[in-house]
């Protein structure tokens, strides 16, 4: 089956166990949620207390039997659910089960979410640490570069310095 025509079977919170969230602390987010497709699942968490209730009180549900792929449709039932409490706590509830939604597309299709998330494909770029302490230099992603050739300022003629390969 293509990822394009699978539904949504289950949403439903589950409580993180405190191995994988470390040392709860007051106020620490301790749930995910977890929508399930054809036997996968993609979750989102850590997720606040009240916004997973609302999950779990029904706002999930709306999204059971929608296509997986269809992420405006499942964005606009959400919000539809909401209706006047559409902002704040309810955006915030909204979006847990959307980003759990793109996890499952990525998941189901064997791709990055990154490259679902845009039209130009390519086949693979280098990547440069600059500015981010946990990495250094240059290496090749051994997936498809999601992103549009990247401006530089360092460069002279303002695009990415780097080749890609």
């Amino acid at each position: 089956m293509h990822a394009a025509d699978v539904v949504i079977d289950d949403v439903h919170v589950v409580c993180l166990p405190e191995p994988v969230t470390g040392q709860r602390q007051e106020g620490d987010s301790r749930h995910a949620v977890v929508v399930v497709a054809a036997g996968t699942a993609g979750v989102f968490g850590p997720v606040d207390e009240l916004p997973a209730a609302l999950v779990a009180a029904g706002l999930g549900r709306t999204v059971i039997g929608c296509r997986v792929s269809d992420h405006a449709g499942l964005l606009a039932r959400l919000l539809a659910r909401l209706g006047p409490h559409g902002a704040g706590l309810g955006r915030w509830a909204a979006g847990a089960v959307d980003c759990a939604v793109w996890d499952l597309h990525g998941k189901l299709t064997g791709l990055p979410v990154a490259v679902l998330l845009t039209e130009t494909r390519h086949p693979a770029c280098r990547c440069t640490g600059h500015g981010f302490p946990w990495t250094s230099g240059t290496r090749v992603l051994p997936m498809p570069c999601a992103a549009p050739q990247p401006r530089d300022s360092r460069s002279p003629n303002g695009r990415c310095a780097v080749p890609r390969t």
